[in-house]
C-alpha cells in the first residue's frame, strides 16, 4: 500500500494515477472482535437500514465514513492507494432500545449508582443509554447524530 500519491525526495516523479473514487464504507461494530480489528463493508449503494438487514445478528452498530481509494502506478506495477477516513455518522445501533438515564435508572434500581459511575469513568456521560440487540448498554449520542433502526423482522413488540 502506498502512503502518498506524490514524491517523497528531490528528483522522483510522482507515480502515475490510474483511478481514484470517493467510497462509502461502513464500520461494523460487532460482539467478539477486538476494537482495533474493526470490520468495514462497502455500501455499495445500500441505505444503513438495508445493510442492518443483512449483517450478521451479532453485529449491533453501523458507522458509515467516506473514504478516497484508487490505484497508482509505481515502478510499472499498479498500488492500491487510500486516503484518511472522514465524514464520519453517528452510531446506528440495529434493534437498539433507546432509554433515558432516569428509565435505566428505575429498570434497574439496584444498578443506578454503578451505571452512573461508569458512564463518568468513560469521560463523557450521557444522559442517554441504548440497549443493544446484543445484550448489554453503550452511552448513546443524539447530539453526536445517534440513531436506532428498528428492524423489520421484529417479533417482541
Amino acid at each position: 500500500m502506498v502512503d502518498a500519491l506524490g514524491p517523497s525526495h528531490e528528483g522522483e516523479v510522482a507515480p502515475e494515477v490510474i483511478s481514484m473514487q470517493n467510497v462509502h464504507k461502513a464500520r461494523l461494530q460487532m460482539v467478539g472482535y477486538k476494537t482495533g480489528q474493526p470490520v468495514e463493508a462497502e455500501l455499495q449503494g445500500r441505505t444503513v437500514p438495508q445493510l442492518a438487514a443483512e449483517v450478521a445478528a451479532n453485529v449491533y452498530g453501523i458507522r458509515t465514513f467516506e473514504i478516497l481509494e484508487g490505484t497508482v502506478m509505481v515502478d510499472g506495477k499498479p498500488e492500491p492507494v487510500s486516503g484518511e477516513k472522514r465524514n464520519f455518522s453517528g452510531m446506528a445501533y440495529i434493534d437498539g432500545r433507546v432509554m433515558s438515564l432516569a428509565e435505566y435508572n428505575k429498570r434497574f434500581p439496584k444498578d443506578r449508582q454503578t451505571k452512573e459511575s461508569q458512564l463518568r469513568a468513560h469521560g463523557r456521560a450521557s444522559d442517554w443509554l441504548v440497549e443493544l440487540r446484543t445484550g448489554g448498554f453503550l452511552q448513546f449520542f443524539p447530539e453526536q447524530g445517534d440513531t436506532s433502526i428498528p428492524l423489520q423482522n421484529r417479533t417482541d413488540e
